[in-house]
């Protein structure tokens, strides 16, 4: 999808950002160690949007198709949110025993992650992987390319002054941005009626 590519980009443009402008190892090492498994959140959401997606793909009545969205976005908010609590209190005891007490230093960024992860694959990431279904595809696309335009200008003058955590904090923002334009696509679609096949033709 689409979509989804330039949705992939921002943490590897995040990525090459921090190692160019910052050239310090260390930080770059502990950049990725803090972000590697938060970031695997995103595959659950990924998972959850595929498997509901037919069912909502064959939905034609606009009130049941919300209804249904809402419950897939508890159903994900709750099982991201858990895990993401989970992450913040056991990373710091997986890390120590895999990587010992050298990488420590990094447990508060990876708790930033740890939030910035959860509100993708929580709140962003759904709306992105279930606009297809039923609306217009290059809604997600577009806002996914001005999201990871946005994003790589941003890091590449947040990160000089403000490091990694300016990057996470650059990340967020953008998925709670761009989150909610998805979301806002997915109100006004439902509320207005607007003909599903006509709207995908």
């Amino acid at each position: 999808m689409f979509a989804s590519l330039f949705s992939m980009l921002m943490p590897i443009n995040e990525t090459f950002l921090i190692n160019k402008l910052l050239e310090d190892e260390i930080i770059s090492a502990n950049y990725k160690v803090a972000m590697l498994i938060p970031s695997q959140t995103m595959f659950i959401s990924n998972s959850i949007a595929v498997y509901f997606f037919t069912i909502l793909n064959r939905t034609r009545d606009r009130q049941l198709l919300w209804k249904i969205i809402k419950k897939i976005e508890l159903l994900s908010a709750t099982i991201i949110g858990v895990i993401t609590l989970i992450g913040i209190f056991v990373f710091p005891l997986v890390l120590q025993y895999v990587y010992g007490e050298k990488y420590l230093d990094c447990v508060g960024l990876s708790n930033l992650y740890w939030i910035v992860y959860g509100i993708n694959s929580g709140f962003r990431l759904v709306a992105l992987n279930l606009i297809p279904a039923f609306g217009n595809a290059k809604v997600s696309a577009f806002v996914s390319v001005i999201s990871a335009v946005i994003h790589v200008c941003c890091c590449y003058f947040v990160i000089p002054i403000y490091g990694v955590y300016g990057a996470a904090m650059v990340l967020g923002i953008i998925y709670i941005i761009a989150g909610s334009v998805y979301w806002g696509y997915i109100y006004l679609f439902c509320k207005n009626g607007i003909d599903i096949q006509k709207h995908n033709g």
